[in-house]
């Protein structure tokens, strides 16, 4: 994204740069050098390139072989919970909550499989 890009979301949101950079957690001065041409860094660019190009907001960008395109929400839910479980990443955690599934619901997993692999043959 580029310096001008950032102007424009903003601007077209009618923030100030302060009120910019609180809604991103980032240093009103951040948001000048952005808007300068800086290229921003760290969290705050993953929630850029979703507000202004609207790409996913946390996705393995096909680097991976999964893919989660959740919300700020969500995510911030994710990590709580995630840490609360004692986990050390979200991956972890992930093939926790599956496989906790698998356990509780053996029927409902082998049902729900089957169909998917139904409607695939459609």
């Amino acid at each position: 994204m580029t310096a001008e890009q950032i102007r424009t979301y903003r601007e077209s949101k009618g923030l100030t740069q302060s009120q910019f950079a609180s809604m991103l957690r980032v240093s009103p001065t951040a948001v000048t050098q952005w808007e300068k041409g800086q290229a921003p860094s760290g969290p705050a660019s993953l929630l850029l390139e979703h507000l202004i190009e609207g790409t996913p907001l946390f996705s393995s960008g096909g680097d991976a072989d999964w893919d989660m395109p959740l919300t700020l929400k969500e995510w911030e839910e994710l990590e709580r919970r995630r840490v609360l479980a004692g986990f050390l990443s979200v991956r972890d955690y992930m093939i926790f909550l599956v496989r906790q599934e698998m356990r509780n619901s053996p029927a409902k997993l082998a049902e729900s499989t089957a169909k998917k692999r139904g409607s695939k043959k459609d």
